[in-house]
């Protein structure tokens, strides 16, 4: 029996978990696990949806402080390998500071008054900014809120919900502090960067620090930038491009019809059986007399598209133009009449800049400024709203394939998280964003001034904090920058290959049967 693996394991069990000494454990690989662990079993996921895409990040920092401290409570083992000291807040980046604190808080042990001073995460690259009194007045405003916010949320501890509403304005506060801020980690980094904090931070991990934050992405100037609704891009509107031939079109009615079916086939009742209350079930009528089943009774189950929320993301850079984006636009024509008759909240959305070659004010603007170093996007963005999900599709269909050009460059990043920030505020549980572009986000002059990796850096980053939400992110399109950014894709082989794509990719993604991939 000694010799049984299933017996050593259980041998080992309580040794790990009930905190006996000389469990062969290594204490890196049990923190990170443990954290990881308690993150599975008290976090909820809808919480997530109470905030916004750069409001998430903070969110999970204070959300990890308090799984872990609920897996303290319920095992001593896991107390001792999550167990962590505060350390000088001056040798903390921001969200080691507040993940600290929580931690603190919400064991019970509050931090000294000097602890509590929010960390300037800008301390140290531009020595002016230590004289900013209204920066200083905004951190000590933000360090004033954190006791009083995470002691009220101590109170809800074991209920997500609670908590969650309970933590809202100080998230709030924190991503309006350091809205320029680098991304933060996902939990499981946030845990092995904080939880071990047996040790201060080295001076090398925190000169890493301050590097990253250095890089961080910048936006110059927002004078320029614009959104336009269907009343503004009337006035933008020129003639309709050429039609494509008969036969592509015939082909693409064919597909579309065929969707419609489809997303009809989806809309059909569905049903839980052997409840206790609800409409009654005939066929198990004779189980009352059998076996005094009182289970007869069945109940509606709610269309799944009735359940979810779509936003159909179109890049319209220059890069796209010709009959890529002919067939693009018909497909996402036909496609959102489907979505419309099949009741499917959705919305159509455009993204470009403004302004390409020497005509862009907002690189006048940096350049008159003195040419300060490392200062971010150098273009204006313009998203366009060709439907929005109270608008009918009548309105703005004509507009879209109207369009009128935009310039030649595209910053997907920021265009991502501005659709992504539109999808959290809708109702609807699935919330699914399908870009269509080339994946190659371009803009001349930030990338001149910045560097050639700076929006492709911007996009990775985009795409991480969004997947890392309750938000289905998915693209489809040419160019191999495609599958190179985004996890969920699919490439095209031609242009012509969209209506068959989008058209058999689009119920799946709905119903949520193939998963978290495209097929």
């Amino acid at each position: 029996m000694s010799g049984d693996p299933e017996f050593g394991a259980l041998q080992v069990w309580p040794a790990i978990y009930a905190g006996t000494p000389g469990a062969s454990v290594a204490h890196s690989d049990r923190t990170h696990s443990d954290a990881d662990a308690a993150w599975q079993r008290w976090h909820e996921v809808q919480t997530e949806a109470l905030f916004s895409v750069l409001e998430q990040p903070w969110y999970r920092v204070i959300e990890q402080a308090r799984v872990e401290t609920l897996a303290s409570q319920h095992l001593p083992g896991m107390a001792q390998n999550l167990a962590f000291q505060l350390s000088s807040s001056s040798a903390l980046s921001p969200a080691a500071h507040l993940y600290h604190c929580a931690r603190s808080v919400l064991s019970g042990v509050a931090p000294s008054d000097g602890q509590w001073q929010v960390p300037d995460q800008t301390a140290g690259r531009w020595l002016g900014r230590l004289f900013d009194r209204g920066r200083q007045r905004q951190l000590q405003q933000l360090s004033a809120l954190l006791p009083m916010r995470l002691s009220e949320a101590r109170m809800q501890l074991a209920d997500a919900q609670g908590f969650a509403r309970g933590i809202k304005p100080l998230v709030e506060a924190y991503a309006r502090a350091f809205a320029s801020a680098q991304p933060l980690p996902s939990q499981p980094m946030v845990a092995s960067a904080t939880a071990g904090g047996r040790k201060n931070l080295s001076s090398r991990s925190v000169e890493r620090q301050a590097e990253q934050q250095e890089a961080s992405y910048r936006v110059f100037s927002k004078a320029w930038d614009e959104v336009l609704g269907v009343r503004e891009l009337r006035a933008l509107a020129q003639q309709p491009h050429a039609a494509l031939s008969d036969e592509i079109q015939a082909q693409a009615r064919r597909l579309a019809q065929q969707l419609r079916k489809r997303l009809q086939s989806l809309q059909q009742h569905r049903w839980r059986f052997d409840q206790t209350q609800g409409m009654l079930d005939a066929r198990r009528l004779t189980s009352v007399v059998t076996s005094a089943n009182t289970a007869i009774f069945r109940q509606p189950q709610q269309a799944p598209l009735t359940d979810a929320s779509i936003a159909l993301l179109l890049d319209q850079s220059g890069s796209m133009r010709g009959l890529p984006q002919q067939m693009t636009l018909l497909a996402v024509d036909l496609a959102v009449r489907a979505l419309e008759a099949a009741g499917v909240s959705c919305e159509v959305l455009g993204y470009g800049t403004r302004y390409a070659g020497q005509d862009n004010p907002v690189f006048d603007a940096w350049r008159a400024a003195g040419r300060p170093v490392s200062p971010g996007r150098l273009n204006a963005t313009r998203y366009l709203v060709y439907k929005s999900v109270r608008q009918p599709w009548r309105a703005g269909r004509g507009l879209l394939m109207r369009q009128a050009p935009l310039a030649g460059e595209n910053i997907d990043g920021e265009a991502l998280l501005w659709a992504a920030r539109r999808l959290l505020k809708q109702p609807q549980r699935r919330k699914i964003l399908l870009v269509f572009c080339d994946g190659a986000p371009h803009d001349e002059a930030t990338i001149t001034v910045n560097g050639p990796d700076y929006l492709r850096r911007h996009l990775h980053q985009s795409i991480a904090m969004i997947e890392r939400g309750p938000i289905h992110l998915a693209a489809i399109g040419m160019g191999q920058g495609i599958t190179h950014y985004y996890r969920n894709s699919l490439r095209l082989q031609g242009p012509e290959a969209i209506f068959s794509v989008l058209f058999e990719q689009l119920p799946q993604l709905l119903d949520g049967s193939n998963g978290e991939r495209f097929a």
